[in-house]
């Protein structure tokens, strides 16, 4: 069976942040790493003769996207893309208290073990539901797809940057993380997504990288 390439995809979390909300919102650490994550994807992308930057809407995403368009000297629009956004905070003050609550007690891996299993962060009281996050980022990444499948131009570079939970639905069982020897996703990482056309109607394959180990022949319906 032929496989036909269709294009890329990368996704990465925004850099270290103190969630201002005022552009760039990004520490000077948090700059260092979209700069070190930038100059990973640049070999990448100048792979292909079309590249496009895609940004959840927030201040942080935003910042480091502009650095990414700088380090890979993108004259193009970044575009805000509300699927790919942050968590919606239903209760600010509660959902700031769950969040310190595992960070105080273990850390990053506290939390993301926890965000995996808590019932606080699926019933939709304080935060808007994991299970919501995951199908607004399927639905983005499902129409991306089908736009590759349906444009007859050359194979595009779509290089995305959002948040913790909404990668986590991509990497956490993908890659099988176990928070008790892995790190959860950390700031500037990198998820590398190769998309092909295997001739199946509705179904395409996909191929993802993840710190350095390459998952293939995934099937994925469209």
């Amino acid at each position: 069976m032929s496989k036909v390439f269709l294009g890329r995809a990368i996704f990465l979390r925004h850099g270290q942040t103190e969630y201002t909300d005022v552009f760039p919102d990004l520490t000077e650490q948090g700059m260092e790493t979209i700069k070190r994550s930038a100059r990973s994807i640049k070999p990448i992308a100048e792979e292909h003769q079309r590249i496009s930057i895609v940004a959840s809407p927030l201040a942080r995403a935003q910042g480091s996207a502009a650095i990414i368009a700088n380090e890979l000297e993108y004259k193009g629009e970044i575009r805000e893309e509300p699927a790919i956004t942050a968590a919606i905070l239903k209760k600010i003050l509660q959902a700031k208290a769950l969040f310190n609550e595992y960070m105080s007690n273990g850390g990053m891996r506290a939390l993301a073990t926890a965000y995996g299993i808590d019932p606080r962060y699926e019933n939709g009281q304080v935060i808007e539901p994991r299970s919501r996050i995951r199908k607004r980022f399927f639905e983005y990444f499902t129409n991306m797809i089908r736009s590759l499948v349906t444009t007859a131009q050359l194979p595009p570079c779509l290089i995305h940057v959002s948040h913790y939970e909404v990668l986590y639905h991509f990497v956490e069982r993908l890659f099988e993380l176990d928070y008790e020897k892995d790190e959860p996703l950390d700031y500037g990482e990198i998820i590398v997504i190769s998309i092909f056309d295997i001739g199946i109607k509705n179904t395409v394959e996909i191929e993802v990288t993840f710190r350095k180990k390459t998952i293939k022949d995934i099937s994925f319906r469209i």
